[in-house]
């Protein structure tokens, strides 16, 4: 199985003397074997070009924190109905 990583920013956008260009990332594994892959994309943030000033916004990943909070839970019932059962 191969592994892979890209940031990829999109096209930039003109927008009130500015210049915004969308950057996200994207994960994969390669199925050796097979065409098929698994692919994982998230926005990273946006880069704000202007007179003077050069900044990047990141974007929060949610997704992320609530993967973490689901599997949190379905860890704390799996080991409640264990407790509960041996009762």
């Amino acid at each position: 199985m191969a592994m892979f990583f890209e940031t990829k920013r999109g096209p930039a956008v003109r927008h009130g003397g500015r210049v915004l260009v969308p950057v996200g990332r994207t994960w994969g594994l390669r199925v050796p074997w097979s065409r098929a892959a698994f692919v994982w994309n998230r926005p990273l943030g946006v880069e704000v070009e202007g007179p003077g000033e050069q900044r990047f916004l990141p974007v929060p990943d949610r997704t992320r924190g609530i993967q973490w909070a689901l599997l949190g839970l379905g860890a704390a019932v799996f080991l409640l109905s264990r407790f509960l059962r041996k009762r």
